[in-house]
């Protein structure tokens, strides 16, 4: 199932507990605040001014993490994937453009290589992670798949070069 689909399945799993049992849900968010180090008494203050501004936003975001800066957005990423694919595929492209034969494999493999590492940074940088280990896990992938591919492509008697 979709992000999209979880988030819809959770509201309305959510809604029909709130529904059904408002003081046990009530009561599972003053758990949810004293479990993050606040007291009993404030915990069932907030929890109940929550529930009375709105309950379902309240255990939708901290009971199940959902927020507005993280709820699904298909076509964003659709966007993003076409954007990264496009980019990604005409790389190896600009390696193809060279003179020869023997030229174009280790100008494909260079090419795709810094692009690999390029794209490591770039991931690593936007999630916060470690750059060398993000860099080193996505060109051993690429180089991997590389390889995979020239390997098929060996054993059908086939080359795209």
């Amino acid at each position: 199932r979709s992000q999209n689909d979880i988030e819809e399945s959770d509201r309305k799993l959510e809604i029909e507990h709130l529904a059904l049992d408002p003081e046990g849900e009530l009561e599972e968010l003053t758990q949810i605040y004293q479990s993050r180090g606040i007291s009993r008494e404030l915990a069932e203050k907030v929890a109940n001014e929550l529930h009375a501004h709105d309950a379902l936003g309240a255990h939708l975001r901290d009971e199940l993490g959902q927020h507005d800066a993280t709820k699904a957005r298909p076509m964003q990423a659709a966007i993003a994937s076409a954007i990264s694919f496009t980019a990604g595929g005409f790389l190896p492209f600009i390696g193809a453009l060279a003179p020869t034969l023997g030229a174009k494999a280790i100008s494909i493999i260079a090419i795709t290589f810094v692009g690999l590492v390029i794209a490591g940074v770039i991931s690593a940088k936007t999630a916060g992670s470690s750059v060398i280990k993000t860099t080193a896990r996505i060109v051993f992938g690429g180089a991997l798949g590389m390889a995979i591919t020239a390997g098929v492509g060996q054993l059908a008697h086939i080359s795209g070069i």
